[in-house]
């Protein structure tokens, strides 16, 4: 669903990182047993005055708010504050950045 990736833009140059995610096509037993609710569509919105989310962004942030912090800091190698930063291609800032402030 979601990993590093990294370019390193040539031999010497520097290292960029970012987070690619996949919100889940579907709400499945893995997502029941790690407490993902169900959101019909447009039922969820991130904060008071916001438009909803989509269901599939609504499940993607609820997997990022019950994602261990020690997971992100071994994966990426960086402390919480660095991973929280990292672009995140594609992805609504809605779903991203709400799912790593309920963290």
């Amino acid at each position: 669903m979601s990993g590093p990736a990294a370019s390193d833009g040539g031999p010497d140059g520097p290292r960029a990182a970012w987070i690619w995610v996949g919100a889940p096509e579907e709400h499945d037993a893995g997502l029941a047993r790690d407490g993902v609710p169900f959101h019909p569509g447009g039922s969820f919105a991130p904060r008071p005055g916001s438009g909803p989310v989509g269901t599939r962004g609504a499940w993607l942030r609820e997997i990022l708010a019950r994602t261990p912090l020690t997971a992100w800091t071994s994966l990426f190698g960086l402390p919480p504050a660095a991973i929280v930063r990292l672009p995140v291609p594609g992805a609504p800032a809605t779903c991203t950045s709400g799912g790593h402030a309920r963290r």
